[in-house]
């Protein structure tokens, strides 16, 4: 809204603005007048009463670059404060008024936000609420999201040497991917992400180790089952090690076994043996006694 402003007058402790709003009548409100008045008084507290006047002005702009990337996106709207986040929180207020009390007990798993959805919330609500997997809206969603993952890993790419040196085990396609994903989701930082990645496949590591040590067997996740590891435990919620030990703690046994009648030096976990790990052991076992099948039993209860 600072941005905003057309006209200031003072006269002596009284200040007067004029201030025109690429938005809608419908979002101005008493909540925007009182942030706008805080933040004047904040900053400039000799100022004891002010006057706002609010014009609304939506108007359509032609932006080659946004075209470029969201054809057909009629309107793109940037939210921007000179002090922060009043500007932002007055918005998403205005939009998500309508929403939060619907939204909780509802199956909808994505909500675009729309210059649609600004301008009427609740008629936009209510459009989701009766179709919630339109697929124009499903489309649209996708389109966006993927025009955001295309333009988060290009920011990535663009400083490829800087995320190589800090983060080079989680710098690979798939991981980036991972990554950029979960941000777009979660709205952490980057950086905090990247750490995540570079800590779990630590814990990987460690659990390697930590599983020779104990059982004797040496074993080596492969970067595939890496990924997939790295990818339950951030969009699951499981922890890595919890993930490692479904997939191999409860079968030392059968690994000991084909150790002992093939000689194998190391073991090489696959994500197929992260999918399904029963079928996994007994493809390893029937390959080293073998053509006849032989079944290991699933985890035992202890």
């Amino acid at each position: 809204i600072l941005n905003s402003i057309k006209n200031i007058e003072t006269k002596g402790k009284n200040l007067l603005v004029d201030v025109v709003l690429p938005s809608s009548l419908s979002e101005v409100n008493d909540d925007l007048k009182k942030d706008f008045v805080k933040v004047i008084k904040n900053d400039f507290p000799e100022i004891k009463n002010v006057e706002l006047n609010i014009e609304t002005k939506v108007s359509t702009h032609k932006d080659n670059k946004k075209e470029s990337l969201l054809p057909d996106v009629k309107n793109t709207i940037a939210v921007a404060s000179g002090k922060g986040g009043v500007g932002k929180t007055t918005t998403i207020h205005n939009i998500s008024h309508y929403l939060q009390k619907k939204f909780p007990s509802t199956d909808i798993s994505f909500f675009l936000v729309t210059s649609e959805v600004v301008d009427d919330p609740k008629g936009h609500l209510k459009k989701i609420l009766d179709n919630p997997e339109d697929p124009e809206l499903v489309a649209r969603y996708e389109k966006v999201f993927e025009a955001e993952k295309s333009a988060t890993k290009k920011l990535i790419l663009d400083k490829e040497a800087r995320y190589r040196e800090n983060y080079g085990p989680a710098f690979t396609e798939e991981r980036i991917d991972l990554v950029v994903t979960w941000h777009l989701l979660s709205g952490m930082e980057l950086d905090g992400i990247f750490e995540e990645v570079v800590s779990m496949i630590g814990e990987v590591k460690a659990y390697e180790s930590n599983f020779l040590e104990k059982k004797k067997i040496p074993i080596r996740f492969a970067e595939d089952a890496m990924d997939e590891i790295l990818n339950r435990a951030m969009t699951q919620g499981e922890s890595v090690t919890d993930i490692c030990q479904q997939v191999s703690a409860d079968y030392d046994y059968a690994l000991r076994l084909i150790m002992d009648k093939s000689g194998e030096q190391e073991f090489v976990i696959t994500r197929e043996a992260i999918e399904d790990p029963e079928t996994f052991i007994n493809e390893l076992i029937r390959r080293s006694y073998g053509s006849g099948h032989f079944a290991i039993p699933g985890p035992q209860k202890k």
